[in-house]
């Protein structure tokens, strides 16, 4: 996998516009690297906004994604077959771009949960050292949950599948050849006390301030109410 610069490629399925943490977080993974050299492409949904496209070197790849609810039954068995149904989908999808393209030095895939951890892995048994160098995989999601106010997780019969596919990374992230991140110390722990893989904490990347909130603040006028907001999932750190 010759390369002559630096190659990224994030790869972030549901990010279709400006709205949602998608946008800003990718948007800022992006900004910094290009700071460094670094040349960034975007794997997005197929619906990405011109803008984007432009702004990101975003490319419409993915025709669906798991995050608008296609695979919610009141079944656990069909939604156990989504589960597998999506990492199929996943793989297939980034096989085809990948077979296609002159490799990356770095894949980055911001947030990772049960529907495209399988997927990982089968990429990596076939692409890694051949299209891409380095796989990076972000958490964002809770493993473990903390009822009465415990301070140690506790985690449901359901999470015993994320924990064997979990330690299937376990010689890569041993080799190096894979980093698995959060932006969150709870999330870190939460992880290793669950599968015993050792997990990066980054910090949160910032970027000036968007286009979008400049035209909000210059717009605002004394007196009327001002709206936060805090995206992505909930935590006690927010």
């Amino acid at each position: 996998m010759p390369l002559t610069h630096r190659r990224l490629l994030i790869v972030e399925e549901a990010l279709k516009n400006h709205t949602g943490h998608w946008y800003e977080y990718n948007r800022a993974v992006t900004e910094f690297n290009r700071g460094v050299g670094v040349d960034v492409t975007v794997a997005a949904h197929q619906t990405v906004t011109p803008e984007i496209t432009q702004e990101l070197n975003a490319i419409p790849l993915f025709a669906y994604t798991n995050w608008d609810g296609i695979y919610y039954s009141p079944s656990a068995w069909r939604r156990y077959w989504g589960i597998l149904k999506h990492n199929w989908y996943v793989y297939r999808t980034v096989d085809r771009f990948l077979a296609q393209s002159e490799g990356y030095d770095c894949i980055f895939v911001p947030t990772v949960i049960i529907y495209h951890w399988i997927a990982w892995i089968g990429l990596l048994y076939k692409y890694q050292g051949r299209k891409f160098k380095r796989l990076v995989l972000f958490i964002r999601n809770n493993a473990g949950s903390y009822p009465n106010g415990a301070t140690k997780p506790v985690f449901q019969r359901h999470t015993l599948l994320l924990k064997k596919v979990l330690q299937g990374y376990q010689k890569w992230i041993k080799r190096g050849v894979v980093c698995i991140g959060t932006d969150s110390d709870r999330h870190a722990t939460e992880y290793k006390l669950l599968a015993g893989i050792e997990v990066k904490v980054f910090p949160h990347p910032k970027v000036q301030t968007s286009k979008l909130l400049q035209a909000s603040i210059a717009s605002h006028t004394h007196g009327s109410p001002v709206i936060l907001s805090c995206l992505g999932p909930a935590r006690l750190e927010k």
